[in-house]
């Protein structure tokens, strides 16, 4: 990540190394929204057992889905402009 500022900084290499800046932030957002999906479904329903605990944790998964999707839409919607 810093070789790509760097080189958007001296204006080399046209797009691609603000593409590769972009395209880094996915696995961080997938990798923050799993943490805080299973921390929000453990605290309240981490007791929970059997096919009490598979409808909460569709509901949250499905909602995490969604949510990524959305901001990983948000994060290149610059490219389709």
């Amino acid at each position: 990540m810093f070789i790509g500022f760097v080189l958007i900084r001296l204006q080399v290499g046209d797009k691609w190394p603000a593409w590769w800046l972009q395209v880094a932030d996915v696995p961080f957002i997938a990798v923050a929204l799993l943490f805080g999906g299973v921390s929000f479904y453990e605290s309240i329903w981490g007791n929970a057992s059997g096919s009490r605990a598979r409808m909460p944790a569709l509901g949250v998964g499905i909602l995490l889905g969604v949510f990524f999707i959305a901001l990983v839409a948000f994060n290149f919607w610059p490219l389709f402009l």
